[in-house]
Formats: C-alpha cells, sequence, structure tokens
C-alpha cells in the first residue's frame, strides 16, 4: 500500500502514522480513516453520507460525529479559521481535499497522485483551469438575463479558445445564474483552478462592467478590473476583459490567440 504526501505531512496507512517532518503527529482514530479516504479521494467531493458509510462502516453515526471528526482533522493539520489549504466544506453536501497529493512507490519514489481536481496538476505560474460564473446586474439593470448571459457565454467562448486554459461550458455553470454561491463552493463543484465573476451596472446609453478574479484554493482575490463602454459596444467590452483576465492569468496570447 501506498505512503502518501501532501504538503509537509505523510500518511503510512499500514502503519496507521501521520508525520510532519520527521516528528510523529497524534491523530484520533476516526480523524486518520477520515483522512485517508479524503487523501485517497483527493480532488473528488465527497457526500456527507459515503464518508458516514467509509469511516463508520459498522455503526450508525450522526453527521455531527462526521462534522466533529473534520473539525479534529482541520486543527491537527494546522488549519486556521477559513482557511481551505487541505479540506474544503461544501455546504449540503460534504467534504473534498484539495491539497496535492504524491504517493511513495516501491523503493521510496515518489509519483503524482491522480486526481480529479486540475490543482494537483503541479502547474506553477498558469492557472489552468477556470470557471465562468453568470454574471450579476445591479441597480436599474437587474434582472436583464440577455446581457447577464450573453457576457458571461462570450468570455466563456473568448477564453476557451486561449491554448493554456481549461475553461468549464457555458451549461456547466448555468445553475449558477441567480444564486448566490461561494466562490470556493463553485470552485469545489466545478473542480477549478479559479472562480471570474462579475457585475453589471447601466446608465443612460453606458455599460459598466466589473470582473473579480478569484483563487479556487484559498479564496484570495487574484485580480479585479473594471470596464465602461457605451451599451453599444458589449463586443468591446467582452474582448477588453478577455484580454486583460487572462494577462492577470499569466497566460501567454500569441496572435492567433488575439
Amino acid at each position: 500500500m501506498p505512503v502518501y504526501r501532501f504538503g509537509a505531512f505523510r500518511l503510512d496507512p499500514v502503519r496507521r502514522l501521520l508525520t510532519k517532518g520527521d516528528e510523529p503527529v497524534p491523530l484520533p482514530s476516526k480523524a486518520f480513516d477520515l483522512l485517508l479516504v479524503l487523501v485517497q479521494h483527493g480532488g473528488a467531493a465527497l457526500h456527507k453520507g459515503e464518508l458516514l458509510r467509509m469511516v463508520w462502516p459498522d455503526a450508525r453515526v450522526e453527521e455531527g460525529n462526521l462534522s466533529q471528526t473534520v473539525f479534529v482533522l482541520r486543527k491537527v493539520l494546522g488549519e486556521r479559521p477559513n482557511e481551505h489549504r487541505f479540506v474544503v466544506t461544501i455546504p449540503g453536501f460534504g467534504y473534498r481535499f484539495v491539497m496535492p497529493v504524491t504517493w511513495d512507490r516501491a523503493g521510496g519514489e515518489e509519483e503524482p497522485r491522480p486526481s480529479t481536481d486540475p490543482r494537483a496538476s503541479g502547474v506553477r505560474g498558469t492557472l489552468p483551469s477556470l470557471a465562468v460564473l453568470p454574471f450579476a446586474s445591479l441597480g436599474a439593470a437587474a434582472g436583464d438575463e440577455y446581457i447577464e448571459l450573453g457576457i458571461t457565454d462570450a468570455l466563456i467562448t473568448k477564453l476557451g479558445s486561449v491554448r493554456g486554459v481549461t475553461v468549464r461550458p457555458t451549461t456547466a455553470v448555468l445553475k449558477y445564474h441567480e444564486r448566490r454561491t461561494d466562490p470556493l463552493v463553485a470552485a469545489s463543484e466545478l473542480a477549478v483552478d479559479v472562480i471570474l465573476n462579475g457585475t453589471i451596472q447601466r446608465s443612460a446609453d453606458r455599460i459598466r462592467v466589473g470582473v473579480h478574479v478569484i483563487s479556487g484554493h484559498d479564496g484570495s482575490m487574484l485580480w479585479a478590473g473594471h470596464f465602461e463602454e457605451k451599451l453599444t459596444d458589449l463586443f468591446a467590452v467582452e474582448d477588453s476583459i478577455a484580454d486583460q483576465v487572462a494577462r492577470a492569468l499569466t497566460l501567454t496570447l500569441t496572435d492567433d490567440d488575439r
């Protein structure tokens, strides 16, 4: 059975031992079982019921037991309140382990752990996966679905044509239209590194668009910008936003990309 590594930690399932550096880390039995399940399914969103069955296979326990065990686990891993370096909570669903995981093969050689989470790819300097959430209209423009979804779809199409980035399709994000969602939750559900969301305001014949690029790992703001054009120049707004976002994500645009 492989020995798993993530961050500064090493998890040995056979010896039932968690270490940080060379020091053993005390961990209650069920917290160890939960950590092992999460690590083995790194990148996948696991439902609470599924976790209860895997961690407590021979007992009937309440969700409170799971929540308390997650709390203990986060404390042992050194997560501060509102941090999501290791475990992300998906409200109303379950949990997800987001720290990239590797394992030791026989002979001590290390290899990447296959994962559904693009963040485990180890790519640095670029952010390879992105989701554009439906834009929200403010003020007098509230409820203007044509503009909200039009800009969203245009950005998905434009950014999706840039090499070096994977963009979730419009159909994958439509469920977030008119639904306030925590960017970290959306990032976890969509398995992306970056969430792009924005707001739309109209005044007379002008439109103002605010854009925020948010890390799907820790919720930090990677970039923000505002764009203002005549309402008749929506294509110019879309082009400008797509270009600026690509630059903000350190993506290299070729002439063909432009």
